[in-house]
């Protein structure tokens, strides 16, 4: 054996050894799973404050017509005479499923602009989203007695947009 192959020997000794530390470490640590409870946990801190969100309940039922939303994300060249509002604004918008399963509720959708100016305006105006505060149970790192722990917190989430006037940077 030459002295550049003992060395590789070596090497790759040592990062066995060491990855086998990690594979131990790993397999040592404490077994979490998410508690039973979050749906009653959410009730408690968050009332009915997110009535006006589509929880998880909402974002299920948005994927079972997950086809019919994927449709059309392309921004039309007039406003259309659909019978759904999210084709007759001037800023004409889709659904995005959203699933994030570090937060309960796990599913939520999401508002997503079509296009980037209004329809049937100049282009002084453009397409913005609108958000609204959700409030959900965040899971941390923490483990107690083999469940997650999940701590209240607040994310922003799309839920409308809106034709708005472009900002003048030149008035002083």
């Amino acid at each position: 054996m030459t002295s550049g192959s003992k060395m590789l020997y070596k090497v790759i000794i040592q990062y066995l050894n060491c990855f086998s530390s990690v594979i131990m470490f790993v397999s040592s640590a404490p077994h979490c799973e998410v508690p039973t409870n979050l749906e009653a946990q959410h009730r408690i801190h968050y009332g009915l404050r997110n009535k006006f969100i589509s929880t998880d309940k909402l974002a299920l039922q948005a994927t079972i017509q997950l086809p019919l939303l994927e449709l059309d994300k392309t921004c039309p060249t007039s406003i259309g005479k659909s019978s759904h509002a999210s084709n007759r604004s001037t800023c004409p918008w889709y659904l995005k499923v959203i699933y994030d399963k570090n937060v309960y509720p796990p599913l939520r959708t999401e508002v997503v602009c079509r296009c980037k100016h209004c329809l049937g305006t100049d282009h002084n105006y453009h397409c913005v989203e609108v958000f609204t505060d959700m409030y959900v149970l965040n899971r941390t790192e923490a483990c107690v007695d083999g469940l997650y722990v999940y701590k209240p917190s607040k994310i922003k989430v799309a839920t409308a947009c809106v034709c708005v006037r472009k900002i003048d940077r030149t008035v002083t």
